[in-house]
Parts: structure tokens; C-alpha cells; sequence
């Protein structure tokens, strides 16, 4: 950055002052000059720059944001390399698919074995409780997908089952995010027959 960023209202060219501090993008009055008034990381603090301070400061967020995101994934794979406890590892599988699902289409495939694994996960911690008597579930689709693959939200799985046949996530959601997920179904409410 050049030494002339500041966070007074001052043009970064020539050091005109402005009365107060522009609060958006402007040509300066004396050197007619495009000035940009935005923050840079990490202080993220509004200040006046040069037309290739401004592009710094993009990719410096840039940066910064993909190095939180890659932070954020690192995490996620250490949790499912390390922890035995089934809903940190269903969290850690919702974090990678919800980031697969942002890369698109080519990372479908990877998205769909990440949705898998936190069902397989959320069913594994219901095998935990069945000595507490959870023995059944069914599935329940968020209001925002699924609506027209509901066909099997009416059934019945044993949990067995419902791990044997992976029932979801249903491979032909819309936007490639099955978002429906396992609720428990105790023994009253089971229909009878």
C-alpha cells in the first residue's frame, strides 16, 4: 500500500483535503483523479485510495476470505480424521457439503458422498440411543428443496434400514443440496399392522 492511504479525507494523488469524508466513489476536485473509499484488511477500516490501492485492497479480501474458508475446511477434515463423536463429525460433513455445493456442479459428486456421510453419521448416533428405545425413523424435506422427491417422506425406515438403503440425499435435488434430514419415530407412533 502506498503511504499516502489514510483514513482522513484526503485525495491519496495530490493530498487535497475534502470539508468531510466522502462516503463513496469520486473524481477529486483538484486532480481529477478517481478516488475509491473503501476498507482494507485486516483493521477494516474505511479509508481514500488510489485506483490500484482499491485493487489491492479486493484481493488482500480476496486472500483473506479464502484463507478463512480453507482455515474453515482444514477444520472440518480434522474433525472427521479425529473425532469419534458422531454429531461433531455430522456438522463437520454439513460444513464440506454446503462448501461443495458453493463450487458447483463439477464438485456434485463429492457433495453427494459428503451429504452420505452426515446422514450415515445422524443415523449412527441414532443406533447409539436405541437401547432408549429409538428404533424407527422417517424423513423430513426442508420447506426450500426436495418438494417434488417427498414420494418416500411417508415411510417408515428401521435405522438398519435406513443405513442399508441411504434413502437420501436424494441425487436429483434441484440445486444439488438435498437439505432433507432423519426424524426420530418412537414405537407409538408407528402405524399399526
Amino acid at each position: 500500500m502506498s503511504t499516502v492511504q489514510n483514513a482522513e479525507p484526503i485525495c491519496p494523488y495530490c493530498g487535497f483535503v475534502f470539508d468531510v469524508m466522502p462516503s463513496r466513489k469520486l473524481k477529486c476536485p483538484q486532480c481529477l483523479e478517481t478516488i475509491y473509499r473503501q476498507s482494507y484488511p485486516p483493521d477494516n477500516l474505511k479509508m481514500l485510495l488510489t485506483v490500484h490501492q482499491a485493487a489491492a485492497a479486493k484481493r488482500a479480501w480476496y486472500e483473506r476470505d479464502r484463507k478463512k474458508e480453507e482455515d474453515e475446511i482444514n477444520k472440518h477434515i480434522a474433525t472427521l480424521q479425529t473425532s469419534t463423536d458422531h454429531h461433531e463429525r455430522k456438522l463437520a460433513y454439513l460444513g464440506l457439503s454446503i462448501y461443495y455445493w458453493k463450487k458447483g456442479a463439477e464438485f456434485r459428486n463429492i457433495l453427494i458422498e459428503c451429504q452420505k456421510g452426515q446422514c450415515i453419521e445422524e443415523l449412527s448416533e441414532y443406533l447409539a440411543s436405541s437401547s432408549k428405545g429409538v428404533k424407527h425413523v422417517r424423513i423430513v424435506s426442508s420447506p426450500n428443496t426436495c418438494q417434488d422427491l417427498n414420494v418416500d417422506h411417508n415411510e417408515i425406515y428401521t435405522i438398519a434400514n435406513a443405513l442399508a438403503l441411504m434413502p437420501i440425499p436424494h441425487i436429483g435435488s434441484d440445486d444439488g443440496l438435498c437439505q432433507c434430514f432423519y426424524e426420530i419415530v418412537f414405537d407409538d407412533e408407528l402405524p399399526l399392522g
